[in-house]
């Protein structure tokens, strides 16, 4: 069964329309000012609810504008509406906008809040504001009468705990004991930063730590599932029973159909002093909050978890991660639930009984997801790259939901060469790029003016990368090439103008890049000991000097794009000068390799992709380097360097290498004896760079300039005989179509207006128009 669930928000970085109090009179540090107080939460609370009893006067939807301290659910007469906050990053809270239809008479609205560090500074606090003024009496929070309680028995510690006989079943009905009148932090004054309306006043707000910043991004899509079959059950339960691994020879087969029914939405009972744990295969991956009902079971023990695959070992395939904790009181239609979302594609459930047995109502999943519209398609290609590219679509859309919903569990929700990888696949299958351009705005504008580029961050740090972090400028790149945005780029490179300054100041007479302060982290290979490479400090070391020159190049163009030719003019100068200072380097002419910071040959998998995208081999480099690369190495590259890997052996029409790369790691989806197809952990980066390069470097359709102006179609089939593909252009949908009779290849492009271009294969090529047209060319590979 599917239920959507969404949520209105604020648009384009602004309320729409702006709440009239926004832009009252007043001085100029209070403009912008919120009407509403922060609530506090009761003294030493990790987690508590925030209640409202109102009678509105008339019928009629009713805006409002929540923010929280910490993380929060919202409730309207029992239902939940909202989750949230959206990730902001550290040093801001995120305000999101809900439409609120309430009963005629008697309301309840009621938010729970909550905190996750280890030490607890301060409880959770939550803030709320009509749109309408002539309703803060009725609702915002220090203006109208709120109460507060706290959630005793829940710890909302990732993976999460529920102790039944202290938790306030039904709280979000507002009932029970407990409650009293919520402490407003009177000293607290946050106004709301919103573009063009008192940023200045934001900026120089009197009190309080963060800034307030309205959400940007759509409303998640709520999807209730009852999916899955049982792949195991045993009687392994207890304290860990996610630590003991599954074994083929200790199921309980007999129990299997009931179990199975349980997933389709059936009751089952478990009897007295009984252990059982069950393995469900979901099917497909899935970010999720798990649910359960159940009735009596006091004294019950109930563990549950999502992991991405198995872990194998000797003896059994064990469920990665850990498992949220429920203890049942024995009451009736106890309503089970995770707090927070996990991704996985196995379900693990523990049950252990003592005097009562236990009824299970219902057992389902509710995927929670960034709403994407897969508008870009793939089709015509073989049935095992079909199973890896849809494991890359999944895997993308987990790693796109880390980015939008504020959460404890990704440590690092902004990634520069996660974002980088993510970013591509985007723009190969949705048009929408929100959140693309959030996550480079955050990393932009946090950039310091030392010159160091922070490479990570989430909500509460920064983590200085000086290498890492270049990344976000190939992924600005990218960005202006398939979605254009002249504006967007213009305002995001201004913001990133000291780093690139700094990376230049620190070039040496050589013409290398200097190593500056920070972490200066690149991969995680097993031989680079915390993924720094290996004599970095003391010598320039070929992959950091190929991804600061990849990044310096880029910016070039950028800042050529949007108009700025004298300071391309010089990032150009000093691209240049270093890479000569690489040929120099990193070269030997007599045995045609690339070289190590040792300078003994190297020609691995980081320093192939880092010299032929930093473009500083000449054409005699780059044809020994195509005779020498290799599809083999690759252990524990990055997405990041994956891809560029993959973009490196397009560049030097190595089309074998890329084929054999997308066999190889399609045939290897099964990496669990256990495990269904697509559970392997290596499985979902390759997955999403399958996704990329098959439309991108198979098919061919690259864009060039700014915004996609021209088209650039130069197919690799290989050995395939058809391939079919759709890419998002900002003019509309690319649709090319390709088979190969005989030496040659026929292709049937469908091109949006305003958009030309050329189709190329094996040295010849034919221009390209708006519209439909067919085209025969040689078959490059």
């Amino acid at each position: 069964m599917e239920c959507y669930v969404t949520r209105p928000l604020l648009a384009h970085g602004g309320c729409d329309p702006a709440p009239a109090w926004l832009g009252r009179r007043g001085s100029w540090t209070t403009r912008g000012e919120w009407p509403a107080r922060w609530l506090e939460s009761p003294a030493g609370a990790r987690a508590a609810v925030f209640r409202r009893f109102f009678d509105p006067d008339e019928p009629g939807v009713i805006r409002v504008y929540v923010a929280a301290d910490g993380m929060y659910d919202l409730f309207l007469n029992g239902q939940r509406i909202g989750r949230g906050p959206e990730f902001a990053g550290p040093g801001r809270w995120t305000v999101q906008a809900y439409d609120l239809d309430p009963l005629a008479g008697r309301n309840v609205l009621v938010a729970r809040a909550w905190r996750t560090e280890d030490r607890l500074v301060r409880g959770p606090a939550f803030l709320l504001a009509p749109h309408d003024p002539d309703l803060l009496g009725l609702l915002a929070t220090g203006r109208s009468e709120w109460h507060a309680r706290t959630v005793d028995g829940l710890d909302p510690r990732p993976p999460g705990a529920v102790r039944g006989d202290r938790f306030p079943w039904d709280f979000e009905w507002g009932e029970g004991e407990g409650w009293e009148s919520a402490g407003e932090d009177a000293d607290s004054v946050f106004p709301i930063g919103l573009p063009g309306r008192s940023r200045l006043a934001a900026a120089v707000r009197p009190t309080g730590d963060r800034a307030l910043e309205p959400a940007v991004l759509p409303p998640p899509g709520w999807v209730v599932r009852q999916v899955g079959s049982v792949r195991q059950i045993d009687a392994e339960a207890g304290p860990a029973a996610h630590l003991a691994p599954f074994r083929p020879e200790a199921g309980v087969e007999l129990e299997s159909a009931a179990w199975q029914s349980l997933l389709r939405g059936h009751h089952l009972e478990v009897p007295p002093h009984t252990r059982r744990r069950i393995l469900v295969d979901l099917g497909d991956l899935f970010c999720a909050f798990l649910h359960l009902l159940v009735s009596g079971g006091k004294g019950a023990r109930i563990e549950a978890g999502l992991a991405l695959g198995l872990d194998p070992s000797d003896e059994g395939a064990r469920l990665a991660g850990p498992w949220a904790t429920w203890r049942p009181d024995g009451g009736d239609d106890r309503h089970l639930e995770t707090l927070h979302w996990t991704a996985g594609r196995f379900l693990g459930l523990a049950v252990e009984t003592e005097d009562e047995p236990l009824a299970i109502q219902s057992l389902w999943i509710e995927e929670s997801r960034y709403p994407f519209v897969e508008e870009g398609r793939v089709r015509e290609d073989p049935a095992p790259w079909r199973a890896l590219r849809h494991r890359g679509t999944r895997g993308w859309m987990i790693r796109a939901h880390d980015r939008f919903l504020a959460s404890p569990s990704p440590p690092f929700p902004v990634d520069a060469g996660e974002l980088r990888v993510q970013g591509l696949v985007n723009h190969v299958i949705s048009s929408d790029d929100r959140l693309l351009r959030k996550s480079l705005s955050l990393l932009a504008e946090a950039a310091p003016p030392d010159g160091v580029l922070w490479g990570r961050l989430d909500d509460q740090s920064l983590t200085a990368m000086p290498y890492h972090g270049l990344w976000q400028i190939v992924a600005l790149h990218d960005l202006a090439v398939w979605r254009g945005g002249r504006e967007f780029v213009r305002r995001t490179l201004r913001r990133l103008h000291h780093a690139v300054e700094g990376l230049i100041r620190s070039m040496d007479d050589s013409g290398m890049v200097r190593p500056t302060e920070g972490w200066p982290w690149l991969d995680d290979v097993p031989e680079w000991p915390d993924g720094v490479p290996p004599g970095d400090r003391a010598h320039p070391h070929p992959v950091a000097q190929g991804l600061a020159l990849r990044a310096l190049r880029a910016t070039a163009r950028l800042e050529s794009w949007v108009g700025n030719e004298a300071v391309a003019s010089q990032v150009s100068e000093a691209a240049d000068r270093l890479a000569e200072a690489c040929r120099h380097r990193f070269w030997d002419a007599a045995s045609g390799r690339l070289l190590g910071h040792d300078g003994q040959p190297d020609g691995g998998p980081h320093g192939l992709a880092a010299a032929v995208l930093g473009d500083w081999p000449d054409e005699a480099m780059r044809k020994a380097l195509a005779e020498a690369a290799g599809g083999e190495g690759g252990r524990g590259m990055g997405p990041a360097w994956q891809i560029s890997r993959i973009e490196a052996w397009a560049a030097l029409s190595r089309t074998d290498l890329l084929h054999a790369w997308l066999d190889h790691h399609a045939r290897h989806l099964d990496e669990s004896p256990l495990a269904g197809p697509g559970s392997g952990s290596e499985a979902g980066v390759a997955g999403r760079c399958a996704r990329y390069a098959i439309p991108a470097f198979v098919a061919g359709i690259l864009p060039q300039g700014l915004g996609g102006e021209t088209l650039r179609i130069a197919p690799r089939l290989g050995a395939l005989e058809r391939l079919e593909v759709m890419v998002p252009h900002p003019r509309g949908l690319i649709h090319v179509s390709l088979s190969r009779e005989g030496d040659a290849i026929t292709a049937t492009v469908v091109l949006p207006q305003g958009v030309g271009g050329y189709l190329e294969g094996d040295g010849e090529s034919q221009a390209l128009h708006p519209g439909h047209q067919r085209v025969v060319l040689p078959a490059a590979g």
